[in-house]
């Protein structure tokens, strides 16, 4: 019989190092992380979009160092004079502006629950 290819860089099959299995193994914990948490962040508001990366920096700030600054700015309503609140449900959503940048906009149901604008506020402690 005929010997194909070239015998001298062929290995023995299948091959002894579960490199599939392996790889599957860890992978696993990732998509059963990231599935279910993409499919839980398609419903939430504009509002809980925008203050999660927010509320992320500002814990692991204070678990870094203690003395850490553990500043940040957030997008708040305004609500009077001076007054801010954080805004909750569907008061803004996002826009795209002329220069391909993100931006949000006050909706009607945010003038409905008083808010007469929008501002950045830096908040936290220094």
């Amino acid at each position: 019989m005929a010997k194909w290819g070239r015998m001298e860089y062929a290995k023995k099959w299948p091959s002894r190092t579960p490199v599939w299995t392996v790889t599957a193994i860890l992978l696993t914990p990732l998509f059963c992380a990231v599935l279910p948490t993409g499919k839980c962040m398609n419903g939430w508001t504009a509002a809980q979009k925008l203050y999660l990366t927010d509320y992320l920096k500002s814990g692991t700030r204070s678990q870094v160092s203690p003395t850490a600054s553990a500043k940040y700015t957030l997008l708040e309503g305004v609500v009077g004079r001076g007054q801010h609140r954080l805004l909750i449900d569907n008061e803004i959503e996002p826009v795209v502006g002329p220069d391909g940048k993100q931006g949000w906009r006050l909706i009607d149901e945010g003038v409905k629950d008083g808010i007469a604008r929008l501002g950045w506020v830096t908040a936290g402690r220094g």
